[in-house]
């Protein structure tokens, strides 16, 4: 009986050890803010805006959150950009403005991902002729971009509808406007974007716009239609600087003297403000005694009996804020809420 018992101990050791041991190691964590995908689209010019094209790259994280404050930057190969990198709005949207004479490879990063696109336009009124001269080129028929539909009428008056994307928007950050047109189809699209830039006219009608002055203005656009019908409509774009949302809470609120409270500060950066790097505390609101720190918490101790407005600024060098609290501080004996 016992040897069958070992043999019957033996196989059960001997079919653990040949089992496949499991991986410990967990899958790779992915940040749902790391850029997961990004998206290229173009508008190009014609007419007197013909060489000019409108290059907006979109970036969104694995779950297709839209993605702000991501850096993306451009190149070229063919012509120049109004900017080489931008940050993306809170519609996760970065664009530029590309000029080139001819075909251009347009390539995008932002983060680890990389993406290219091939812009193709006509040579504008802008751009110099070759110093060499050429043969004229036989003509060309070119049919228009669409022609009115045979035997049909409009059923009524040309209809538009303008939407504006991020309002407000940033300072140097991409607008997107996009109009409807009801009762018509429409062949050209003219975008008057109220900052004494020149009219910018295309087949799309979506169009971004960068604007480079904090202020308020009026954008119109003007639709014509295969009936050679026009109408336009207008809309309201506000332009705000970098700011930033400041809120100073404190715990407790009310202390006995020479007692201390904690403080901390809630930052929000607005319309492309970065992240603040620097906090001025002052925390009995003399203007003296004032400590610089890099973090948002600030224990404070209050030496004087009565209300005392404690006050933090919080700064990036470029945007700075300030915010205020209340501190009722109670003589001895009082009621002491932070050392009870």
């Amino acid at each position: 009986m016992r040897p069958l018992i070992l043999a019957a101990l033996l196989a059960f050791l001997i079919g653990c050890s040949a089992r496949t041991p499991v991986d410990p190691t967990p899958p790779p964590i992915v940040s749902d803010a790391a850029p997961f995908t990004l998206t290229l689209s173009t508008t190009v010019g014609m007419g007197q805006d013909a060489g000019r094209a409108i290059v907006m790259a979109r970036v969104q994280n694995s779950r297709g959150v839209n993605l702000p404050d991501i850096m993306v930057q451009f190149a070229t190969d063919v012509g120049t950009l109004s900017a080489d990198q931008m940050h993306t709005t809170a519609d996760g949207i970065a664009t530029i403005t590309l000029i080139a004479p001819s075909t251009a490879r347009v390539t995008v990063h932002a983060g680890t991902l990389t993406a290219q696109t091939l812009v193709t336009s006509q040579p504008g009124s802008t751009v110099q002729p070759p110093l060499e001269p050429q043969p004229p080129a036989p003509p060309v028929e070119h049919p228009p971009p669409s022609t009115p539909p045979v035997g049909q009428t409009p059923a009524g008056p040309l209809s538009l509808s303008l939407m504006i994307a991020n309002q407000p928007t940033a300072l140097h950050a991409g607008t997107v406007f996009s109009v409807q047109v009801a009762n018509g189809p429409a062949q050209s699209y003219a975008w008057d974007f109220g900052d004494g830039g020149p009219i910018f006219t295309s087949l799309s009608p979506t169009s971004v716009h960068t604007y480079a002055t904090v202020g308020e203005y009026i954008v119109t656009v003007t639709v014509r239609d295969v009936f050679d019908r026009s109408a336009h409509t207008i809309g309201n774009v506000s332009v705000r600087p970098p700011s930033y949302g400041v809120v100073l809470e404190a715990i407790p609120s009310t202390v006995v003297v020479n007692r201390s409270a904690w403080l901390t500060v809630f930052v929000t950066p607005m319309y492309g403000a970065p992240q603040p790097t620097t906090y001025a505390w002052d925390c009995e609101g003399l203007g003296v005694d004032i400590v610089i720190k890099s973090t948002n918490t600030m224990e404070c101790t209050y030496r004087h009996i009565g209300t005392t407005i404690s006050k933090v600024t919080v700064s990036s060098g470029l945007v700075s804020a300030s915010a205020e609290k209340a501190i009722i501080v109670l003589p001895p004996g009082g009621i002491d809420t932070a050392h009870r």
